[in-house]
């Protein structure tokens, strides 16, 4: 991932955290509208599952300079997430959710510089999401 985009990630950081709540609750809304089925790989009270988008979105920021890191974090999701029955399809709904997200929640607060270097983020991560699922 190229350095301005690292960067760029990293500096949207506090404007990103400060939205949380809103950007969880869109992303759940928008996989559950696509796709009713992922509804049941969370449980009813998703909170803790809202927790984990956030650290999610704070990993990838903090570790996109360093290829094996951010390797780790996706392989550590698709250990998490095989057992549910989640497969490549899924992460491409999970995508377009994030995306979804933050261009509902955050066009306002973030430049669209910055939102495309958190699109770009988001769909290399799920692109090798979905190739770790196969």
């Amino acid at each position: 991932m190229p350095l301005t985009t690292i960067q760029g990630l990293r500096n949207t950081l506090p404007k990103v955290f400060a939205q949380k709540a809103a950007l969880a609750e869109r992303f759940f809304d928008t996989i559950f509208r696509h796709a009713p089925e992922m509804e049941a790989f969370f449980p009813r009270h998703y909170g803790r599952r809202k927790e984990v988008f956030v650290l999610l979105l704070t990993r990838v920021a903090l570790c996109a300079e360093r290829p094996a890191a951010l390797e780790g974090v996706a392989q550590q999701m698709v250990r998490v997430h095989r057992p549910l029955g989640i497969r490549p399809v899924h992460y491409d709904i999970g995508a377009h959710a994030m995306i979804e997200a933050f261009e509902t929640i955050l066009s306002d607060r973030l430049s669209r510089a910055e939102l495309d270097r958190w699109f770009e983020a988001i769909t290399g991560l799920t692109r090798r999401l979905a190739e770790l699922a196969v």
